[in-house]
């Protein structure tokens, strides 16, 4: 207000807008109150913003109870708990401070889809080191971030006789937290709630133990004879770590029923097919309307079956696929055990309907081609079968000679 009768400037309704206690000088604040209680444009012009600023910023500006900067670089890396890690991302969501620490962090980690298994051992960040190093240096830059934005954004001075109705700068960032957090769950969806999932996954591709599939896991042949049993010595390095930060995991969150699916998944890589069977039907419990969990259980009582020869676990195996398949009746890893089980019970068109409706679904080219080689299999034992249980039939001269006899 640079002049005795002249409107409010940009820079002093900024001023008035600016919540409590965030640098406000209370004797100009005095004055420009004053100047509001005798100029009806400019207390209409502070109106006009105070309710913008509700609508486009109900968000908090940050707290005492704000996490850590190095919090969110966790968060990122996909390295906390999956409870931890969602109620972080609520957090941002009402908080722009923390919602800029968790963009920066997002940043740094990339949002591209993981690479393969075989460039991810040759990684330098597979290595613990490294992840640890990495962590401290997305922290480090949130720091920054934060001291930066604790400067006070200068605006050009604006001498006018009317205000001008721009939005501040904070409002804008508070406007797109919720986007940041969308992108932040997509990355912590696609991670699949940390890194033990993709570990699990990758452990299964590089040394396939079982003919059925673990949901979301990548393709790989099977290289162990069916039942039979790993020493630990021979087990991948991912799914050695993925056992260890499942069991830290665990220790926190026993009951999270994704820590007991890859607790169970892990025993099923080194057919261990009772404890997850025990583990399956506990999750269950806690989640009954899970697809991933019927589909591991399916595999259990499958494990079992062919290492006992008990039918019976065949059929249960069956069941629980079929479970799976109404809660997801396009679920490709459910699709194809479920047409290798009936398979195993001579169930042959079954089987085909099985593999044919999987061809349609499948995108990966490898579970793809494993497909099309089994279904392939499986119609030539069909018409072996039914040449084998064809009936004879007689020739005219067979039919002639056995009337007239």
């Amino acid at each position: 207000m640079t002049e005795e009768n002249a409107h409010l400037t940009l820079d002093e309704i900024f001023e008035l807008l600016r919540p409590v206690g965030r640098g406000q000088d209370g004797h100009s604040n005095q004055r420009f109150t004053y100047h509001l209680a005798g100029c009806a444009e400019c207390a209409r012009a502070i109106d006009r913003y105070r309710g913008i600023m509700a609508e486009l910023n109900p968000f908090k500006i940050g707290g005492n109870e704000c996490p850590a900067a190095s919090t969110w670089a966790e968060v990122a890396a996909g390295v906390l708990p999956n409870n931890d890690a969602l109620g972080l991302m609520e957090h941002a969501a009402s908080c722009s401070s923390c919602s800029a620490q968790l963009r920066e962090a997002l940043e740094i980690v990339g949002t591209n889809a993981p690479p393969e298994p075989r460039l991810q051992q040759s990684l330098k960040t597979s290595v613990p080191a490294r992840q640890k190093g990495l962590a401290a240096e997305m922290a480090a830059r949130s720091r920054k971030i934060l001291e930066s934005e604790s400067v006070p954004t200068t605006v050009p001075f604006v001498k006018k006789r009317k205000p001008m109705f721009l939005f501040p700068v904070w409002a804008y960032g508070a406007a797109a937290a919720v986007l940041i957090l969308g992108i932040a769950l997509a990355v912590f969806l696609r991670q699949g709630f940390g890194s033990t999932e993709r570990l699990l996954g990758q452990a299964y591709a590089q040394q396939r133990t079982v003919e059925l599939r673990i949901p979301g896991a990548g393709y790989g042949p099977v290289r162990v004879e069916r039942g039979q049993k790993q020493s630990q010595m021979s087990s991948p390095g991912a799914l050695l770590e993925a056992e260890a930060a499942i069991k830290k995991g665990m220790e926190q969150h026993p009951e999270d029923p994704n820590l007991l699916r890859q607790k169970a998944e892990a025993d099923l890589l080194n057919w261990d097919f009772q404890p997850a069977i025990e583990t399956l039907g506990h999750a269950l419990r806690v989640q009954p309307q899970s697809s991933k969990l019927l589909v591991d259980l399916a595999t259990a009582h499958f494990e079992r079956a062919e290492a006992t020869d008990t039918p019976a676990d065949y059929e249960s195996a069956l069941q629980y696929l079929g479970d799976a398949l109404r809660l997801s009746p396009k679920d490709p890893a459910a699709l194809f055990n479920r047409a290798i089980v009936h398979e195993r019970l001579f169930l042959y068109n079954r089987a085909i309907a099985d593999w044919e409706e999987l061809l349609t679904v499948e995108a990966d080219s490898g579970w793809k081609q494993e497909a099309q080689k089994r279904l392939n299999e499986i119609r030539t034992k069909q018409q072996r079968h039914s040449a084998r249980d064809a009936p004879d039939h007689l020739t005219l001269a067979e039919f002639k000679s056995a009337v007239e006899n």
